[in-house]
């Protein structure tokens, strides 16, 4: 083999351990039962109940380390009584503390894929995005982009997912037995 064949063939290794490996969000215990009170509880256009922002706040602290308000740009208070330069200079730097949460403004299935270059994938089974992706996806991308937070354990997925699935298969065999 020649040194350039070598050189590519430990390039492409090298891409490809250093890709993450993406966590099926909707395989966590945490989104599941966000997912579900979300179903029920949420209603466009009106507040979402108090349990269930504080639930958002459970799991999003949970599997992010931070809330999506701790993700927020923290101003000066006094901003109304500042002179006009120092307003602007403010306003400059909310706009770049602003432009790494760019895709939050966007639908949930157009966050989706941005979400997944970063290896979280919040997507169902059929492919839609979960409800709480627009929820998550601040905190996410906080997370993700190394601004703050940290990214969920892959081993609580795995865990989980092993969990969930054997949780399956036991009421699978139960109810079978039933039936015989």
């Amino acid at each position: 083999m020649s040194k350039s064949a070598i050189a590519k063939w430990h390039s492409a290794i090298t891409r490809a351990a250093s890709r993450p490996k993406i966590l099926r969000m909707k395989d966590h215990p945490r989104i599941q039962l966000l997912e579900r009170k979300l179903l029920l509880g949420s209603h466009p256009g009106r507040a979402n109940p108090p349990e269930l922002d504080r639930l958002i706040d459970e799991v999003s602290i949970e599997l992010f380390g931070i809330t999506s308000a701790d993700t927020e740009f923290k101003g000066p208070a006094d901003y109304d009584e500042l002179p006009m330069q120092r307003q602007w200079a403010v306003d400059h730097q909310y706009d770049e503390y602003e432009t790494p949460f760019d895709a939050v403004d966007l639908a949930p299935d157009q966050i989706v894929p941005a979400l997944k270059r970063h290896g979280l994938d919040f997507t169902s089974e059929r492919g839609q995005p979960l409800l709480c992706t627009k929820i998550l996806s601040r905190q996410a991308i906080a997370a993700a982009k190394g601004i703050m937070g940290r990214m969920p354990d892959p081993a609580d997925f795995q865990v989980k997912g092993f969990e969930n699935w054997l949780q399956r298969e036991a009421e699978a065999f139960t109810s079978r037995r039933r039936r015989d």
